[in-house]
């Protein structure tokens, strides 16, 4: 009986002991001050990292790396860029596509936030009442999470309103902190007093510099007009009783990035990015000086004790030397390849300098091109070059963007490789590598320490509360004790290779793999077809997909089998990736992932500014009209394959490429035949196609065109198909773009959310059910997946979409799990064709190397018809210009206004205003071609519309109220359809929500938001991350 008690007593003893190890455990993570639920990737306070305990913190991204950053990390808002010190602080501006931009003051040694700085882009900022979010939305008072609540306390904040931030930030030796101003042309002077308040207590403002007309980008690259408001005029050139628009210029931007101070604290140094230029300002007195840098420029330092300027010009591939006193220009040194009007090469991208104290030598980042120059700026002759390759022979893709010098080596961050790269200066040699967090953008050091910012944190996790990939995930600044690092340097260069996937065994165990495969695909396939749709996350499109199980959650599908049968059918009867990722967040950076495996890092800085509406003109690889169009412009809506010569007012898009370019240009350098559809190739330098490359491009496919259906766009590719199949001389790769899926919110004038994304499924199924009825099936495989998933939620990751793979040699009905994701479809193809890769993306991503079968099932795929009946949007549809191209649309039409009836009708114009008239809709009708005249007077018939609008009435009453009692209730954000690269993920997804199911079925998935919320405890501050009117 004793002996029983005792051992009772010693189980009991061991259940105590176990209970507080756990508690010390629990408290011992709390402490570190990082959620222990991994998937949320949120740092709620400075977590201290090492060598003991770095396993713990290990994040997975969506291009299937790791990152395992090191030292005391702590958050910062989205998309931090720069990190300067002074004093006991370190000050970091972050300018993502959020609702306000920030500047964040930390403690120099623990990294604790002290305060901040907002500034709002509103002219008048109003506190924005959450009546029907009241419960999810972050309240100090009331929030779950006391930590958090405790963290906000301690905050101090000063706000700003009208202002960005873009990039530019520095302490001058007083102690004043500047800042760059981005699109609102200014620089703002900020004082940081001793018990941490913040308040600015100066603006200077500049002006925009013309350029020569030779350089490029050739014209100023900014909204060259503003639409300033609207009015009803029976004077102005619209029909009476349609919205005409006043246009007004708007003033050009300077648009300031870098700054640099003279240790005098008297002159302040700036780059203007849209202007070409660097400008002088005296700080006592305001006057400012101009003088023209290079293309684009972005970094700018004094170098040589203070008398020379060094300017990184990121779209010359060349440095710019200037006199600092009269800014006179010394010279450039060439970094990359001497370029022309005429060169296809991409460039090189130059960023980030620093200078080796006390001498007239500096170094430069080449961030598109993996190279670190060393040049003299006396004689501005380059000294050496230091190769930023993370392995030998590698290709491009570590995007060093930043570099800091001490005590005999420099250390430069790789945004692409989530590193520090480690170089002896004497030898030049790369002696290792550096652990950071995600996308890396800029580096000091100060006192033996390191400071990193890292524009993405710690990644993504899922999105249950609806925020917006594009703004969601926080950054993060690093600090690394060099002292505590190098002797370790060895084991964390080992650390990093293996995260980037780059160590020697798993090259060759992948290689080995790969070639089993790569035998199985080059014996069977012989086509393959790229889709590529717009914006869709899994549990969007496939939440209500059974067989996915798990993957799936009901509770996020806004289309279902009624909006998607081809695509369950497609999932069905042949392949479906169900851990599937995008690699970018927005469209933007998409399309540059899925033909280049690769975007570089001009996207990844510049997307953030046109997103949220901060002066750029979206340029990631289309080319965009510059300012807004009209009856007298002599182009295509979109004119993707035209000249910019020709075209005028379009932007150009050559900076934005990779240093590999896209997958057509290997297929052209290799003589694989291909055909594009719809996707943007590169131009040369001033705007021209290569006459090789226009060749493999169908000039006849439409671009981005909201009034042009998906249908039409299957209706070129299937005529260019079965004329080259019936010659036997189809292509061994087409790409094709149909992009309907996005949708066009619940704007008048457009069809709804629904029926575009029924006729997008049902063009995709039209293309799969003609190839397996053709000759050519049995040695064709075609992928489909989406850009981005930007637009809705998804309970695993943000960046989580999906892919569909067909083909006879698919198994039939198989669900891969195995982690896939853009990129892989990308080297896939490479491998079938023996291409070889583009970047250090596809290099090291495996072929995917599942869901196949060496038995074919060569049954055809009959495609299922539409379950959605044709309708508009309700309301009423005021803009003239709309109501053309719709009508042009249906007819699969897509030229501007002025371009109907060229050859029929030599007063177009004339007609045009006519719109009205039904003769004129009878002669458009009989010369277009099976335009349904019922259609056409459908449009104009006001009765239709009210009746429409009758129907819908009050869900479209509702959603407004929802959406101005919501989170975006910013009219100047309201999601655009016409705009392809400004969108408002949060705005598209409200919309689509509830013009498809209606607001009965979107307050109940706001009613799962909230029990998520309380399940979860998580932060509340934290739910609606990204959920702002950008």
């Amino acid at each position: 009986m004793i002996k029983k008690n005792i051992l009772s007593l010693l189980v009991l003893f061991l259940i105590v002991i176990s209970g507080i190890i756990i508690f010390i455990g629990i408290n011992k993570n709390a402490d570190a001050g990082i959620l222990i639920n991994k998937i949320n990737k949120k740092i709620l306070k400075p977590v201290n990292i090492s060598k003991n305990n770095y396993k713990d913190y290990i994040f997975k991204l969506p291009t299937g790396r790791y990152i395992s950053p090191i030292g005391i990390l702590n958050k910062t808002p989205n998309f931090s860029t720069n990190v300067v010190t002074h004093g006991k602080y370190i000050a970091v501006v972050a300018n993502g596509a959020t609702f306000f931009q920030t500047i964040i003051i930390y403690n120099r040694k623990t990294l604790k936030e002290v305060s901040q700085y907002r500034a709002y882009k509103q002219k008048k900022f109003k506190k924005r009442r959450f009546k029907k979010f009241k419960k999810i939305v972050y309240n100090p008072k009331k929030a779950r999470h006391s930590s958090l609540n405790k963290a906000f306390s301690q905050m101090v904040y000063a706000k700003n309103k009208n202002q960005d931030l873009f990039q530019g930030i520095d302490f001058a030796p007083n102690g004043i902190l500047y800042a760059a101003g981005g699109g609102v042309n200014d620089i703002i002077a900020i004082k940081i007093k001793k018990n941490g308040k913040i308040k600015v207590i100066k603006k200077y403002y500049l002006k925009w510099q013309p350029f020569p007309k030779n350089q490029y980008p050739y014209q100023y690259q900014g909204h060259q007009y503003q639409k300033s408001y609207s009015f009803h005029s029976k004077h102005s050139n619209a029909p009476i009783g349609t919205m005409a628009y006043k246009h007004e210029n708007k003033p050009y931007l300077f648009y300031p990035d870098s700054i640099a101070i003279s240790s005098n604290d008297k002159y302040l140094y700036t780059t203007g990015l849209l202007s070409n230029s660097v400008a002088k300002i005296n700080l006592e007195t305001g006057k400012t000086s101009y003088a023209n840098a290079g293309a684009y420029p972005f970094d700018i330092i004094l170098a040589d004790h203070g008398k020379r300027l060094a300017v990184s010009d990121w779209g010359s591939d060349s440095v710019t030397v200037l006199n600092a006193i009269n800014l006179k220009s010394v010279g450039k040194i060439l970094v990359g390849k001497k370029l022309s009007p005429l060169s296809f090469s991409p460039g090189v991208n130059p960023t980030g300098l620093i200078q080796l104290a006390n001498t007239p030598y500096v170094f430069v980042t080449d961030s598109n091109n993996d190279k670190i120059f060393e040049f003299n700026t006396q004689n501005l002759k380059v000294v050496r070059i230091f190769n930023d390759a993370p392995y030998p022979h590698a290709p491009y893709g570590s995007y060093p963007d930043g570099a800091a010098v001490y005590k005999g080596f420099m250390y430069a961050v790789n945004a692409g490789n989530n590193d520090i790269s480690v170089f002896n200066i004497k030898t030049g040699k790369q002696v290792g590598l550096i652990p950071t967090a995600w996308y890396p953008t800029s580096v000091i050091i100060n006192k033996g320490n390191i400071y990193v910012t890292n524009a993405k944190g710690i990644g993504s996790g899922p999105n249950v509360h609806f925020q917006w990939v594009g703004d969601m995930m926080d950054g993060a600044i690093e600090k690394i004790s060099i002292n505590k690092v190098m002797p370790q340097l060895k084991f964390w260069t080992k650390v990093v290779l293996h995260d980037d996937l780059f160590s020697l065994s798993q090259r060759k165990k992948r290689k080995l793999a790969d070639e089993k495969i790569e035998k199985f695909l080059r014996k069977h396939i012989k086509h393959v077809v790229f889709i590529l749709r717009e914006n869709k996350t899994f549990d969007e499109d496939l939440g209500d997909y059974s067989r996915a199980g798990k993957w799936a959650d009901p509770h996020f599908d806004l289309y279902n089998q009624k909006e998607l049968p081809n695509l369950y059918k497609l999932a069905n009867d042949y392949g479906l990736f169900v851990n599937f990722d995008a690699d970018g967040e927005v469209t933007a950076q998409g399309h540059q992932w899925t033909t280049g495996a690769s975007d570089s890092d001009f996207v990844q800085r510049t997307w953030t500014q046109y997103y949220s509406g901060r002066g750029l003109v979206g340029n990631p690889g289309w080319t965009q009209p510059l300012r807004p169009l009209n009856l007298k412009d002599h182009y295509k809506y979109m004119p993707i394959y035209d000249s910019l010569l020709k075209l005028k007012h379009w932007s150009n898009p050559w900076i934005s490429y990779p240093y590999g370019l896209y997958i057509y240009n290997d297929m052209l350098k290799h003589n694989t035949p291909f055909e594009v559809f719809g996707e943007f190739i590169s131009r040369n330098r001033i705007g021209n196609i290569l006459p090789a490359m226009k060749k493999h491009v169908d000039l006849s496919s439409y671009g981005w065109d909201r009034f042009i259906l998906d249908t039409q766009r299957a209706k070129v590719f299937l005529n260019f198909a079965k004329n080259k199949i019936a010659h036997h001389k189809f292509p061994s790769f087409v790409y094709i773009w149909l992009p309907d899926d996005h949708t066009a919110g619940n704007r008048p004038c457009y069809y709804t959310p629904d029926y575009y994304v029924a006729n997008n499924d049902y063009a995709t199924g039209k293309i799969i059910d003609y190839l397996s009825h053709s000759p050519i099936w049995k040695n064709t495989l075609v992928f489909i997946t989406e850009d981005d998933a930007q637009s809705g939620a998804d309970h695993i990751n943000a960046h989580r979409t999906f892919a569909v793979m067909i083909s006879p040699w698919v198994k039939k009905g198989v669900l891969i799990k195995k982690f896939y994701s853009q990129i892989s479809i990308v080297k896939t193809i490479e491998a079938i064709f023996k291409i070889p890769p583009m970047s250090q993306w596809d290099a090291n991503t495996p072929v995917i190397n599942t869901g196949w079968t060496e038995k074919p099932d060569m049954k055809p795929y009959n495609a299922v018809k539409m379950q959605v009946k044709p309708a508009l949007n309700p309301g009423i549809c005021k803009s003239y210009i709309d109501k053309m191209r719709l009508k042009l649309g249906k007819a699969g039409f897509w030229e501007a206004p002025v371009n109907i009836n060229n050859a029929d009708n030599k007063n177009k114009n004339k007609q045009l205003r006519r719109a009205n008239n039904k003769d004129l809709n009878k002669k458009i009708v009989n010369n277009r071609n099976r335009l349904k005249l019922a259609e056409l007077n459908e449009l104009h018939h006001n009765k239709h519309q009210k009746n429409k609008q009758q129907v819908y009435n009050k869900n479209i009453n509702s959603s407004k109220k929802i959406i101005k009692k919501g989170t975006n209730n910013n009219n100047a954000e309201n999601y655009s359809p016409t705009s392809l690269l400004k969108i408002s993920g949060p705005e598209q997804f409200k919309q689509e929500w509830i013009a498809s199911k209606g607001l009965k079925s979107y307050k109940k998935v706001i009613g799962h938001i909230k029990k998520l919320a309380k399940k979860e405890g998580a932060p509340i501050g934290d739910i609606l991350a990204g959920a702002s009117p950008d």
